[in-house]
């Protein structure tokens, strides 16, 4: 929202998953976010910049960054799936390694609640949920996106299998789009 005056999400690949209903909750922030005079969107830019500005000295000082989109309702334009991968890239945009963002997603929350015994390491005796990536990350954080397997509560999805889930959800949201009253 913070860059509704450059780019309205028009043609966010996102936008095929998220249904008419979740969609609609996205029409008050945008039409208060249009309203803005240049003082406001100047204020929005520098607020993200602050923010982004220092990531990388909390990060240093040892505070936690964990990575999480609150993809969903109240925040438009932030969508389950897509918004994590966008983070961790803005992390690395703003001065995290890519090490320290993909830690971000991974083992920050589990330790956060003191769960690393069970999640964030790739173990015997740990929980089964892998996403196996056929490019390297701390190379690209941009890699986190080229999928080719998710290992779910012990359950393999290969690339086929995720491809099949991702285009039934496209045809079920165009369903509900086609089903929607103007």
């Amino acid at each position: 929202m913070a860059w509704l005056d450059r780019d309205d999400h028009g043609k966010d690949a996102g936008l095929a998953y998220v249904g008419p209903k979740l969609r609609k909750t996205y029409e008050w922030r945008v039409e208060r976010a249009a309203k803005a005079d240049a003082a406001g969107i100047a204020a929005r830019h520098k607020q993200i910049e602050d923010i982004g500005a220092i990531l990388p000295m909390l990060a240093e000082a040892g505070v936690p960054i964990i990575a999480g989109t609150d993809a969903g309702f109240l925040n438009s334009f932030n969508y389950p799936g897509f918004g994590l991968h966008d983070e961790i890239a803005l992390f690395v945009e703003k001065g995290l390694t890519p090490a320290q963002a993909l830690a971000s997603a991974t083992r920050a929350g589990p330790a956060w609640f003191g769960w690393l015994d069970r999640y964030g390491a790739i173990k015997a005796g740990m929980a089964a949920d892998l996403v196996l990536l056929t490019q390297n990350p701390l190379e690209d954080i941009a890699a986190t996106r080229a999928i080719d397997t998710v290992v779910m509560r012990g359950r393999v999805h290969d690339r086929a299998a995720l491809d099949k889930l991702l285009a039934d959800t496209r045809a079920k949201v165009a369903a509900w789009d086609a089903a929607a009253p103007n």
